[in-house]
């Protein structure tokens, strides 16, 4: 009886677990493939700003997507972004 008990728990765990990955996987797979539908190429960037201050102007900047373009940064190890004078 007990054992029956906590395979029911232990199952329960596993789901509930997987449920919560994929809910925040997800939608960090879709926010870095997502193509924007505007044709914007050209990002100003004034000197001395900050990554997520780049980053923000063309993406809404809201804690869910703050919490995926860091994971995004830390996962790809990006500590400055370098400007290229194109003249």
């Amino acid at each position: 009886m007990l054992s029956i008990l906590l395979m029911i728990i232990f199952a329960r765990t596993i789901l509930i677990s997987f449920l919560l990955y994929i809910s925040f996987y997800a939608p960090y797979v879709a926010y870095i493939n997502h193509v924007p539908n505007n044709n914007v190429y050209v990002l100003d960037v004034i000197e001395g700003e900050s990554i997520n201050k780049v980053l923000s102007k063309f993406s809404d900047y809201n804690l869910i997507n703050k919490i995926y373009i860091n994971i995004f940064i830390k996962a790809n190890k990006i500590s400055s972004i370098k400007i290229e004078n194109i003249l």
